[in-house]
């Protein structure tokens, strides 16, 4: 069985390398939002419940379940932290399929960038956020960094 979801895996790195950025972008939307529904969608809908509706509260709540591998550091503007950005820090990566070593491609990042999008416009409707991708295990960076900012 490993030897095939390696051989499978590999046709898929390689599907993902060929194709243009608004199909990846299509396909790991759909893979973002299943591995978000998967687990880590009901910690947010939980805290977010719980802090009634308060961003912060709720992203506060939300690291007690997820600390340490994920943190919230708040975008400074003019030296002031604004309460309407985030980076999100993943400390190392978090996706199986990467851990055990079926994708090693940095473009499968894209299925975190949209997992985090997938969840906050569940939680506070679409059109809401943007989730912009800074940096990348696989690309090489010692951790990974979207920044998250609220409309």
């Amino acid at each position: 069985m490993a030897q095939f979801l390696e051989s499978w895996f590999k046709g898929f790195s390689n599907y993902l390398d060929a194709l243009v950025s608004t199909e990846r972008q299509k396909l790991m939307q759909h893979c973002g939002k299943a591995c978000a529904e998967s687990f880590v969608l009901s910690i947010y809908k939980k805290a977010w419940a719980e802090s009634k509706g308060d961003i912060n509260a709720c992203i506060r709540m939300v690291l007690e379940g997820l600390a340490p591998e994920v943190m919230y550091e708040p975008v400074e503007e003019d030296g002031v932290p604004t309460d309407k950005c985030y980076d999100v820090v993943y400390t190392h990566c978090l996706c199986e399929l990467v851990n055990n070593k079926f994708i090693d491609t940095p473009l499968q990042c894209e299925c975190s960038r949209q997992n985090l999008l997938y969840i906050w416009e569940t939680l506070l409707g679409k059109g809401n956020v943007s989730v912009e991708m800074k940096k990348t295990i696989l690309g090489g960076d010692s951790c990974c960094v979207f920044r998250v900012t609220f409309r």
